[in-house]
């Protein structure tokens, strides 16, 4: 089956005054690179989620984002070491800046990291992230098998209509070659003092011009490449890419030749 490079997934759920929303984006690349986006107090789950998104996604780049969202009253819990530290700091200077102690207290209070309530992760929360992580995965998954059967089937459509075309070249392919051969023939009859022409010369000639307008070899490459393109496309392997973009460029390289060719053999079926 063959899967999209691009995709999305989240899952969130409500762990007490919180809500937790996990999202995962993939976007095609050629190496895999984890970017994670996460309040300051989660970053210590990095590292296993990163492994996690690791172990399920292939190459790409991949954004991972977590969310954390207060949602009701969350007990406050006072950051003691940071605010002792901080109120301190300020009461050796505040004879110069004149500070009363309710000033002190205030402005330590208001510091960042006073407070530990709005995102200090627990252990239970571990569990719960590594399950939202999942169902992420899972969600973008589903949704790059989702994008790559479309795609899948839109190549298997194209590469039929290829080999579709190639059988009409080989009906028409001998007709080509004769005609050729007769409008050189019907050529050389117009030209002047004919009696002195080698015959034998002129069939020689005239093989060895038909021989580079022999188009047999770029058939069976073109129904062979076709053929591979497809035995790909069916292969259970999720990583085929690099091969199916290979075998690609060699069909395109053919395909723009019978392009020409079909161009060229309508052209002398018309004129007859």
């Amino acid at each position: 089956m063959l899967h999209s490079m691009t995709g999305y997934g989240n899952a969130s759920t409500e762990a007490g005054f919180k809500k937790l929303t996990m999202e995962i984006r993939a976007l095609n690349g050629k190496q895999f690179d984890v970017n994670f986006r996460a309040p300051i107090s989660y970053k210590s789950q990095e590292m296993d989620l990163r492994k996690l998104v690791s172990r399920n996604l292939l190459r790409g780049k991949i954004d991972l984002f977590l969310t954390v969202d207060i949602i009701g009253d969350a007990p406050v819990q006072f950051n003691t070491n940071f605010i002792h530290t901080h109120a301190l700091a300020l009461k050796k200077i505040s004879s110069e800046l004149d500070l009363p102690n309710t000033e002190i207290l205030r402005i330590t209070m208001t510091l960042p990291n006073a407070l530990l309530s709005e995102t200090e992760i627990s252990d239970d929360e571990k569990g719960i992230l590594t399950d939202l992580c999942k169902e992420a995965i899972d969600r973008l998954i589903k949704y790059r098998e989702h994008e790559g059967k479309s795609l899948e089937n839109d190549f298997k459509r194209q590469t039929n209509a290829i080999l579709s075309h190639l059988e009409a070249v080989k009906l028409l392919a001998p007709e080509r070659i004769a005609q050729t051969k007769e409008r050189m023939r019907a050529s050389l009859d117009k030209i002047e003092q004919k009696k002195d022409i080698d015959q034998n010369r002129f069939e020689q000639e005239l093989i060895y011009y038909l021989e580079k307008l022999d188009i047999n070899e770029e058939i069976v490459r073109l129904a062979h490449n076709c053929a591979m393109f497809l035995d790909e496309l069916n292969t259970e392997k999720i990583s085929k890419g690099k091969k199916l973009n290979f075998i690609a460029q060699e069909i395109f390289i053919h395909k723009s030749s019978d392009i020409l060719i079909r161009k060229n053999i309508l052209i002398h079926h018309l004129a007859g």
